[in-house]
């Protein structure tokens, strides 16, 4: 078994053993499963190229570090809950946006191929202007939870505007029935 494996399984029986996080919602409960979260994200990230296993678990992790800090707070309690929240929204955001970017890049390369009719192509379950969507969404819910912790934290601000600036330069003119764009 290599040191991923083993390390990834021990954080799934980590992860399995917390109690959910809502509707609790206490502060240390949040922070574990957004760490276990991003522990997770961390651990498969440099995989996702080449390994679809990684590349879903990342993503999964991602979303669940949005879900977890999809809490109803105000700016003011945010920052004060832990600072580290910022910084761990801010990565789950880069990762839908490297996603939203292979994804697109797939897409664009599907349109642009040519049709063989003895070639079997499995395209995912999604189609990939509807996956490109369910992950636009999750970013911009990524993005206005990381807005409302960069109102006290101007480390939070700097990364929100990083990501802004990256979303901005992609995908804010985007018509995803037009790949080519």
């Amino acid at each position: 078994m290599c040191i991923r494996t083993a390390i990834s399984t021990r954080i799934a029986q980590i992860w399995s053993t917390l109690p959910p996080a809502y509707p609790s919602c206490t502060p240390e409960l949040i922070l574990t499963h957004t760490l276990i979260a991003a522990a997770s994200l961390s651990l498969h990230r440099p995989f996702v190229s080449f390994d679809p296993a990684a590349q879903t678990k990342c993503l999964a992790a991602a979303r669940t570090i949005i879900q977890s800090l999809h809490v109803p707070t105000s700016p003011e309690t945010a920052i004060t809950v832990n600072p580290v929240l910022g910084t761990v929204c801010a990565l789950a955001c880069d990762v839908l946006l490297d996603e939203l970017e292979r994804t697109r890049t797939m897409w664009a390369e599907w349109a642009a191929a040519p049709i063989m009719a003895d070639v079997d192509v499995s395209l995912p379950s999604l189609p990939l202007c509807e996956q490109e969507s369910v992950l636009l969404m999750d970013l911009q819910e990524g993005m206005g939870i990381l807005e409302m912790y960069a109102s006290g934290s101007p480390l939070a601000e700097h990364q929100l505007n990083g990501i802004q600036q990256r979303h901005n330069s992609h995908y804010a003119s985007y018509d995803c029935y037009d790949p080519m764009r």
